[in-house]
């Protein structure tokens, strides 16, 4: 500034006459400000630049956005040089890529994957290889340097350069800042103060980086356990009352399954308290939890909760600070088990009461080991106990049944089937003879092989003796009458009443038969089932048999239907002189017949109203009844889709399979599945899935198939989505850093854990523990001194289920782990799975990121300090600029006015060349006040509010060309449609004033033409003005936005070289980009890029 201030002086005093002292005084008065401002200025702007590089890099912007920074400030904080940053590969043998937002992008191109090595291809490799700082005062003549290099840089316009290592945390390079300089020349003591500031910020940059980059990929892993395990999670805080007891907890955070475990939803629980969701909890469970969060014990429990009718196993631990009162709760849905357990033991009791009851024994026999598991009543039937009947086989049958009962048993061991056997047996105790029923029934695998017989013997020996009794007894047909069930009447040939069994009298409730004999049985009949009662005692008395089904209540007014049979009894000449009728007993039959059919008027109306299409068809195949949601799906009517119509609505390309499907399954009467492509009534196909199962008659014929059609579509779509989500969690689980085993424990005799398996391992394994081919191996084998502590930690979550999460070092291994263990697969097993991880490095690195946290909290102190005193510096830069223009303006009017006086003054004494010189001065002075006034706006350019409004572009274009003076015969065009945008409308009026005055002033003719335009460009739109004047040469087309640089002759007075400056700082300071497109002779196109929308700063 003050080179500027010294030209301006110069020039005024070689075309000007000397001012008066009171010009010169003030005139110096601004040199010397000026010096002063020069020298605060370079420690405040540097204060000021890290403290806003520091806020950007906290703000977590992108690491490249970040260093782009960094090269602007040290490019900022010395306009004689331009910074870059080339960035190291991994392995630090190239540099893959560099920030060089000061240079074209060529520039960036030449130095993609340099070498980083001895050889000196550049200074960055070099002070990358070095580890220290490079110079290079003469690139162009230094032989020093490959000439590729050398060549890259001169022509960039780079004579000479300073390049420092970046060094990381580990004090390892991770690239190179590199300050070049526009001549060859050595660093000033500034420019090294500039490189060690550039480097210990990006240093920061890539410090965050890194730490960001550990943090994310740690939480995306733990996202994914926590997002996957099949347990339901709670991350929970005990609430205290007033009295600092436990009264509540909130509940900040549950993970997927904890809405299918709890069946609440995930919404409803989340920053909702445990009274607020299960006001049903009483006080001990929250004395749990406080001891859990405040005491810091780890409990295992089980818990019923009556609100939800649901058993809980919750697992209770400590997480955070010891004095946040948060802990985790680790919980799964145990009511089924506990439900199955209650049911269990109610049926072993009832089981075990049965079979002691009914002298039956219940049996398991393994016909491969020939081993045998029997109820405790074994010896009570067989007269031995199971350790004598071991390996007698079937010696103890008696001789004559032996062969059939032992050939029925080994049917069924080799066709799978079941089988039923009476037989005799010979008690080895006492040599008694007993009669055993047996029934067996094959246990197949997967595979269907036979793995063993189960079944259960009765011992009927006083069945067959009591049978044997009957069948010698004289009373042997009475007895089978008095059995009966049936209601049995002998009836004389006037159908009167002679006998009546017992169970007759019991089921028709007369209790005493002399009321009823002799009394007509005709008269126990009423309406149209006396008739039919008529007429089977005529189909009797013919010969033949006579049926029918009636109603007749008993003598008890007991409601009752009754399935009769008249049977004619012959004399020796077989005339016919009584008749048998036999009543059975169908009320409940025909109560089931009134159910049944209530029934099928309830299948109907829940299969037309089923979310699924239900159907049913013929033992040919015929459909005979299709539900509505099928008629309101396809859109078929009842005429279309019965018989085989609905194939009609199946896809043309699965009709053919689908029917032979069908067909078949139909010939087989076998249950099938099929998936077909159905037509929707829109015309769209879906894909659905059909699936049916025969039907067969109380008499077992086949009857035809009943069964329903889902749309899939959507599953399908699942499926495939669940498919590939489940191929990204399985790519990710065998790329995460942490290690992952499955182990197999091994126990001693005394069930205590000595050495375990690893089953299956992760490709981080080894990396975490060191340990090679690891796999099918023992740790044993691996690590023979491991320390026991292992063994019992894993042992015990083999045996109790209990999963455990724990950090724990290994003296043998060298090593800390951090470590979640739980029971994998069935607690037979013995398997438990493991994630851990290698944390020595955190744990060494724990006291110094303590020292690194203490000492950011002491330079945050340090930058809110600096910020402060930046803010009032600033301020008092804003009234050092008013100051500034009012104190330069002033002596300038004074200068203009003088001259203006003198040459008024002595008109008729000046020469020509005199006044033409005095009207130079003014010029030059008008020219100096605009150029004051440009460099003010410059400055504000971003750093005041404007107020944003919606802008209609065309209406802004006109009122901008009112406002100029335009010469009549130029011509100016405006695109017909043009956007309305909400945005700055000052700052974009200053924008297309300037460009379209400069196309004005500049243009060679007064006939010019300008041409303004406006395309769409994603978030931006993009505004062109071209004009036909003169163009600009290529190699000018950067120089123009540069401040205080023209193309024209600085004595014209509105060329100051600041305006389209100016537009460029506004441009970007929007967010858009600005660019010519010109060739001389052929005029200029600028382009500007400008936001759809406002930008935040």
């Amino acid at each position: 500034m003050t080179e500027n201030a010294n030209l301006i002086t110069d020039k005024l005093q070689q075309n000007s006459p000397r001012p008066s002292s009171w010009e010169f005084e003030n005139q110096n008065r601004l040199i010397s400000v000026a010096e002063d401002m020069s020298k605060q200025k370079s420690v405040e702007l540097l204060l000021l630049e890290q403290n806003r590089l520091l806020k950007l890099i906290a703000s977590l912007k992108p690491m490249d956005e970040c260093l782009t920074a960094v090269c602007d400030s040290v490019s900022k904080l010395n306009s004689g040089v331009r910074a870059c940053i080339l960035l190291t590969d991994d392995q630090r043998l190239k540099f893959p890529r560099s920030i060089t937002p000061n240079f074209p992008p060529s520039f960036g191109q030449g130095l993609k994957d340099a070498p980083i090595n001895e050889l000196a291809i550049g200074t960055c490799g070099t002070a990358v290889y070095c580890g220290k700082p490079v110079i290079c005062t003469d690139i162009a003549n230094d032989t020093r340097w490959s000439l590729g290099w050398r060549d890259l840089c001169v022509a960039h316009g780079i004579f000479a350069c300073h390049s420092t290592p970046i060094l990381g945390a580990d004090n390892l390079p991770l690239g190179s800042l590199m300050l070049c300089f526009d001549k060859a020349r050595s660093p000033t003591d500034w420019e090294y103060r500039l490189a060690e500031f550039g480097t210990q910020i990006a240093s920061i940059v890539f410090e965050r980086e890194q730490s960001s980059k550990a943090l994310r990929e740690s939480e995306d892993k733990y996202r994914t356990l926590f997002n996957s395990m099949g347990e339901a999670f709670a991350l929970c805080k005990i609430i205290l009352d007033d009295d600092r007891k436990p009264f509540d907890v909130l509940i900040l955070e549950v993970n997927p399954a904890h809405e299918t475990v709890t069946g609440l939803t995930n919404e409803e629980t989340m920053g909702n308290t445990m009274r607020q969701l299960i006001p049903d909890f009483d006080d001990s469970w929250y004395e749990t939890c406080f001891r859990v969060a405040k005491g810091g014990e780890t409990i295992r429990f089980e818990n019923y909760v009556s609100s939800l009718n649901r058993w809980f196993d919750i697992y209770a631990y400590k997480v955070g600070k010891n004095d946040d009162g948060k802990f985790a709760l680790i919980y799964s849905d145990i009511s089924e088990r506990k439900q199955t357990e209650t049911a269990l033991k109610q049926n072993e009791e009832r089981l075990r009461l049965a079979v002691e009851v009914g002298r039956m024994v219940a049996w398991e026999w393994n016909p491969h080991s020939d081993t045998i598991i029997t109820t405790d009543n074994f010896s009570s039937i067989y007269g031995l106990s199971k350790i004598e009947a071991a390996g007698q086989g079937f010696a103890l049958v008696h001789p004559e049944d032996r062969a059939r009962h032992q050939s029925l048993v080994e049917n069924a061991v080799a066709t799978g089937k079941g089988y039923h056997s009476v037989f005799r047996f010979i008690r080895p105790d006492n040599g008694e003879i007993i009669w055993l029923e047996e029934r067996g029934e094959a246990w197949l695998d997967e595979k269907g092989n036979v793995q063993k017989l189960i079944g259960v013997v009765i011992d009927i020996t006083e069945r067959k003796q009591a049978v044997k009794a009957l069948r010698d007894s004289e009373e042997f047909k009475q007895r089978i009458l008095e059995s009966s069930n049936d209601c049995i009447k002998v009836l004389s040939l006037n159908h009167e009443i002679l006998y009546m069994n017992p169970g007759g009298l019991c089921l028709i409730e007369i209790d005493d038969f002399s009321s009823v004999c002799n009394t007509d049985w005709l008269s126990f009949w009423q309406g149209e089932d006396r008739e039919k009662a008529k007429n089977a005692i005529a189909t009797a008395k013919a010969g033949q048999i006579g049926h029918f089904q009636g109603y007749c209540p008993t003598m008890k007014d007991k409601p009752k239907w009754w399935d009769v049979v008249v049977t004619p009894i012959r004399d020796a000449s077989g005339e016919v002189t009584q008749f048998v009728a036999i009543s059975r007993d169908i009320t409940q039959q025909k109560q089931v017949e009134v159910l049944l059919r209530e029934s099928e008027e309830k299948f109907r109306n829940m299969a037309d109203n089923a979310p699924v299409m239900i159907w049913m068809t013929d033992a040919t195949g015929y459909c005979t009844y299709l539900s509505r949601s099928w008629y309101e799906f396809s859109g078929q009517t009842e005429e279309i889709g019965l018989g085989f119509g609905w194939l009609d609505a199946v896809h043309p390309e699965d009709s053919e399979s689908s029917k032979n499907i069908f067909l078949d399954a139909n010939r087989q009467k076998s249950a099938f599945q099929l998936e077909y492509r159905l037509r929707r009534s829109d015309g769209k196909y879906r894909t659905c899935i059909d699936a049916a199962s025969p039907w067969f008659g109380v008499d077992g014929q086949f009857k035809g198939y009943i069964g329903s059609v889902m749309d899939i579509t959507e599953r399908k779509q699942a499926e495939e989505s669940l498919r590939r989500s489940e191929e990204r969690y399985r790519t990710l689980f065998e790329s995460i850093e942490d290690g992952f085993c499955v182990i197999e424990m091994m126990f001693d005799e005394n069930n205590q854990p000595i050495d375990y398996r690893f089953l299956e391992i992760n490709p981080a394994f080894e990396k975490q523990t060191g340990l090679k081919d690891a796999e099918g191996k023992s740790i044993r084998q691996l690590v023979p001194n491991l320390e026991a502590h292992w063994f019992e930690i894993y042992g015990k979550v083999a045996l109790t289920g209990e999963p455990i999460r724990f950090e724990n070092s290994s003296q043998e291994m060298n090593r800390w782990f951090d470590v979640y263990a739980f029971r994998f697969e069935q607690p037979e097993s013995r398997k438990v799975a493991i994630f851990f991880k290698d944390i020595t490095e955190r744990k060494q690195s724990e006291i110094q990121q303590q020292q690194r946290a203490k000492e950011l909290t002491q330079l945050n102190h340090s930058l809110v300090r600096t910020t402060d005193l930046l803010a009032e510096r600033n301020q008092e830069l804003n009234s050092f600029s008013y100051i500034v223009s009012h104190d330069l303006k002033a002596p300038l009017r004074a200068i203009s006015n003088l001259s203006q006086w003198i040459e008024d003054d002595l008109q008729e004494k000046l020469d020509e060349d005199n006044q033409r010189q005095m009207q130079l001065l003014r010029n030059r002075v008008e020219r100096m006040e605009a150029m004051i006034d440009g460099l003010l706006t410059y400055s504000r350019v971003g750093r005041t509010e404007v107020e944003t409004q919606s802008v209609k572009v065309k209406e802004l274009l006109n009122e901008i060309l009112d406002s100029l003076v335009i010469p009549p015969t130029f011509t100016i065009s405006i695109q017909a449609e043009l956007p309305t945008i909400v945005t700055k409308r000052l700052l974009l009026s200053q924008v297309f004033a300037n460009l379209i005055s400069n196309a004005i002033k500049h243009h060679p003719r007064p006939d010019g033409q300008i041409e303004i335009s406006a395309t769409c460009k994603g978030q931006f739109y993009e505004f062109a003005v071209s004009d036909d004047g003169n163009g600009i040469a290529p190699e000018n087309h950067d120089k123009i936005f540069g401040i205080f640089q023209t193309l024209n002759s600085r004595d014209v007075k509105e060329s100051t070289g600041i305006g389209l400056s100016i537009v460029k700082k506004i441009v970007e300071t929007e967010g858009g980009e600005i660019t010519v497109t010109s060739e001389l002779g052929s005029g200029a196109t600028f382009r500007f890029t400008w936001p759809k929308q406002p930008l935040t700063h």
